[in-house]
């Protein structure tokens, strides 16, 4: 008994994972994927019309490419609604010996079966509303409106014809689509789908070949109406403020029923006027992620926002965008400065003062501006509440009892505020204070004076004899290094450092061609910010730079240093796989950005300027020097756009406005100027939220939660081949079951069950 037992378990296990293996990899076949027939019912006006209910027809349509003879053919009916229990013939096409085209129905087109001629009169004296002449007329045809079962034969139903085409399965047509008091037929959706099902049939939204004037909606003998899908909702926008006379980027439009395919349109509306927008990506059913509307000579006020779905229907959201005036640009001058502080009057302290010079050679109204003093702590700001004009090279000085600020007598600086809060000026610390000096700036340098002036120009006089002189530090104390740094092959960045920031406020720049040569001077800085960017550049090109600061008379230099500016680069022209794309990130996490790394394996730096970045849906991404996110691209030159070597280049949908499909696959390919491929990446499958797609060391692709933007790759896969559409974690690829191998896994169990129950597992 148990050998029997054995012997009927082994063929089970073999037959069940033979099973297994057969069903996981053939699909099952679904009536959506049969083939479509040769002629469909494509249109039924089950309802009749509004002249009369017997104003019924029926449409076939010719699926293929060549002319069909239906001669012979049968229509059968099944009002009983018991799914063609009582199958009852309504009519046969046959052919007219005077006419014997009038059973050919052309490669494409419609054949219309109708109850009546089109100029037909009903007893109640009105017309048919068919605007056109049927293909074949019998009084026969007749519709339910309350059970629909209609088939198509290729020959004798009951016999040896083969069913063709069916529609509906017996329920009320309304089930289906059209509608008894609107008078719209039924109509079949572009997209073939079997008949009997609701789910392929729609209502008509149009009237074609109808006389005028009815309301019925019915397209006898034309092309079918587009399904209409469901209304738009517009619930929020993001931004909902702009400035006329720009370009207004809209982020987000959050509502319901947005159509991913097709082109939707957005639009804001103010009265008759009308602005559409470009570069419509619509995200989902539920956003759209990005639109682009040119404001030029747009009106102010409030704009009502549209979306029109690609079937025309629209959504409103009244009131929703406001457009304004464009803020003025204020441009503050920088030709005010700091020039004398008293902080320790010999009087009172209310003799305290702060006085700005205007070097300027117009007129500066002061309203807006601050004053204060260290910073953090010190006094309260203080700002100019009213006009106040400084004319061109005129003194004025703010006492403390306007001002508020107490200058501290053991050491402190003031600082000059713009109204944007830009910081134009600030002294450097003046130490301890002399009773009756002033902190005056005489020749670009801050001394102490025995010179108070006022409100008027610096006057420098030493102070008395009881002044230390100790303090004032000789000129061979002071220590001025220079360096560099951001070498390209047009700019140069100078840094520098001091050892007594208190000696100076400007540092003189030199340029020579010749070592140990002073050279030219080509401009100054404030001592304080500590870097210079010097531009215009020769490529290529061996330059010498000092800095210098004139101190009591002197000129003291800082060390000479010697630089040489890159090599131009001009070639844009790339070569396959010159830059590689090695990762990218389509469907980001919540606050993140959609991202596309691209990488130089090559050893030399190549000039990516103009090369384009284009998705399946050919939305295009140009590289340039203009709009460079901020990542290790170098611009050497203006419009040179440079990966060095071993570089990687990050660049984030915010700044390239590519949206990567997040399902139904995508293509993204790299073009040179020429739009040469230089490198391109496909995947096929939905992309899972937060994982990137990155290039292995083993040159496949694969999905990973492991994310490196703008690093090399952390995949640790290389020897993994095969299906590279599997998702990998730290561990390695992750296993998939298909449901049937999870049954018999169970069923496995079962029977391994069964056979240690009997005694047949396996033993020594």
């Amino acid at each position: 008994m148990k050998k029997g037992l054995f012997l009927i378990l082994i063929p089970m296990i073999v037959l069940l994972i033979a099973v297994s293996l057969i069903i996981e990899t053939k699909p099952l076949i679904t009536k959506a994927e049969t083939e479509i027939p040769p002629v469909i019912i494509n249109e039924l006006a089950w309802a009749g019309s509004s002249s009369d209910w017997r104003d019924e027809w029926i449409e076939l349509k010719n699926t293929t490419g060549e002319d069909i003879n239906l001669t012979g053919w049968q229509i059968t009916k099944d009002t009983s609604g018991d799914d063609d229990s009582n199958e009852v013939l309504m009519l046969e096409i046959i052919i007219d010996l005077d006419n014997p085209q009038n059973t050919i129905i052309p490669a494409g087109e419609y054949f219309l079966i109708a109850h009546n001629a089109h100029n037909y009169e009903f007893s109640n004296g009105k017309l048919s509303v068919l605007n056109i002449e049927p293909d074949y007329i019998d009084s026969s045809i007749t519709l339910s409106n309350s059970n629909l079962l209609i088939k198509l034969y290729d020959g004798l139903w009951n016999e040896e014809g083969e069913l063709i085409d069916i529609t509906g399965n017996g329920s009320s047509p309304e089930d289906y689509a059209g509608s008894n008091s609107a008078k719209t037929s039924m109509e079949r959706n572009e997209n073939y789908g079997p008949g009997d099902i609701p789910e392929s049939w729609h209502e008509a939204n149009e009237a074609i070949n109808l006389d005028e004037g009815v309301f019925d909606k019915a397209t006898p003998k034309a092309p079918n109406s587009f399904k209409l899908l469901d209304i738009p909702i517009i619930s929020s926008v993001t931004p909902n403020i702009a400035e006329i006379d720009t370009i207004f980027e809209i982020e987000e439009i959050n509502g319901e029923n947005f159509v991913i395919e097709g082109n939707t349109q957005i639009q804001i509306h103010k009265n008759s006027n009308i602005i559409s927008a470009t570069e419509v990506h619509v995200a989902s059913s539920t956003i759209i992620d990005s639109a682009q509307l040119n404001l030029n000579g747009a009106e102010v006020g409030n704009w009502d926002l549209v979306v029109i779905n690609p079937d025309t229907q629209e959504a409103i959201l009244p009131n929703a965008i406001n457009l304004t005036e464009p803020e003025e640009e204020i441009i503050y001058s920088n030709n005010i400065i700091i020039s004398e502080l008293y902080p320790k009057p010999d009087t009172s302290s209310n003799d305290e003062f702060i006085e700005l010079h205007n070097i300027g050679s117009s007129s500066v109204n002061l309203k807006g501006w601050k004053l204060d003093d260290k910073h953090p702590g010190g006094s309260a700001e203080y700002t100019i509440a009213d006009d106040l004009i400084i004319g061109p090279d005129q003194y004025l000085a703010f006492l403390k009892p306007q001002t508020h600020i107490s200058l501290n007598d053991t050491g402190d600086y003031a600082r000059l505020i713009q109204p944007d809060n830009n910081i134009l000026d600030e002294t450097s610390n003046y130490g301890s204070a002399e009773r009756g000096c002033s902190y005056s700036l005489i020749d670009q340098q801050w001394k102490w004076s025995l010179r108070v002036t006022q409100a008027s120009q610096n006057i420098f006089e030493s102070p008395t004899d009881d002044y230390d002189d100790s303090e004032t530090p000789d000129a061979s104390e002071i220590e001025l290094q220079l360096d560099f740094d951001n070498i390209q092959t047009n700019t140069v960045m100078l840094l520098w450092d001091i050892n007594m920031y208190d000696i100076a406020t400007n540092v003189s720049i030199y340029q020579s061609d010749e070592e140990e040569n002073l050279g030219t001077l080509i401009d100054s800085a404030l001592l304080n910010e500590k870097a210079y960017l010097i531009s215009n550049l020769q490529p290529n090109t061996n330059y010498f730079f000092t800095l210098a600061i004139n101190y009591q008379g002197e000129l003291v230099k800082s060390n000479q240093i010697e630089i040489t500016t890159l090599e131009e680069i001009l070639n844009n022209i790339g070569y396959t796989k010159q830059i590689i794309i090695t990762e990218i990130l389509p469907n980001p996490a919540a606050g993140q950005d959609e991202f596309i790394e691209l990488y130089n394996p090559t050893e030399e730096m190549v000039n990516i300027a103009g090369w384009r970045l284009v998705d399946a849906s050919s939305r295009s991404y140009t590289i340039n020097s203009l709009d460079l996110p901020p990542i290790i691209i170098a611009t050497l030159q203006t419009g040179s756009v440079i990966i060095g070597p071993g570089q990687y280049a990050l660049l984030e949908q915010s700044v390239t406005n590519l949206h990567l499909n997040n399902s139904g696959g995508e293509e993204l390919y790299l073009l040179d100027t020429d739009d040469n491929i230089i490198d391109s990446v496909t995947y096929t499958k939905s992309a899972k939220r937060n994982y990137v797609y990155v290039l292995a060391p083993n040159n496949h692709w694969f999905w990973s939660d492991e994310m490196t933007p703008g690093e090399a790759n952390d995949i640790s896969f290389a020897g993994i081949t095969g299906d590279t559409t599997d998702y990998l974690t730290a561990s390695g690829v992750r296993y998939k079951l298909g449901w049937m191998s999870l049954i018999s896994l169970v069923l496995s169990g079962i029977i391994f069950f069964l056979m240690k129950r009997y005694g047949y597992t396996s033993h020594k």
